[in-house]
């Protein structure tokens, strides 16, 4: 199907790596001839298909994605390596603005019995949007906005 997708189309692929602030995700692969990223790439840059990374903030990390891809794919190195996307970065942020308006912003994460993995997001906007991102994300889980 991927030699199929050209523009207008949308490939979503999940990330192992987000850097927010230089909005940048990248996944990792361990497959010696690229994995799946590898074959999205082909419609991606050669027929312009979009690509949209859906990641949680959870998967954040500290320094530049490609300044960490040259050190995980050194020809020495060893495990899986780590490959920068070039796509639309959608987390909790982006998906909280575009069904409620919400303006969110991360404040705080992890947790213990349950809550690992968790974030903690601040939103702000007038009353009814911020009444809607309460109640989207109570349906996510019983969670709440803060």
């Amino acid at each position: 199907m991927i030699d199929e997708l050209g523009p207008g189309d949308v490939i979503l692929k999940g990330a192992n790596a987000l850097n927010y602030e230089k909005r940048q995700a990248a996944v990792l692969v361990a497959h010696p001839e690229g994995g799946t990223i590898l074959c999205a790439l082909k419609a991606v840059v050669g027929r312009r298909t979009k690509l949209l990374i859906p990641v949680g903030l959870e998967k954040s990390v500290y320094g530049d994605l490609f300044d960490l891809s040259r050190k995980a794919n050194a020809p020495a190195g060893k495990g899986p390596r780590l490959l920068p996307m070039p796509g639309e970065i959608f987390t909790e942020i982006e998906a909280l603005n575009i069904l409620s308006g919400v303006r969110a912003t991360l404040s705080a994460a992890g947790g213990i019995e349950g809550g690992e993995g968790g974030v903690v997001l601040f939103g702000e906007g007038n009353d009814a949007a911020v009444e809607k991102a309460s109640s989207i994300v109570s349906a996510c889980g019983g969670e709440t906005l803060e």
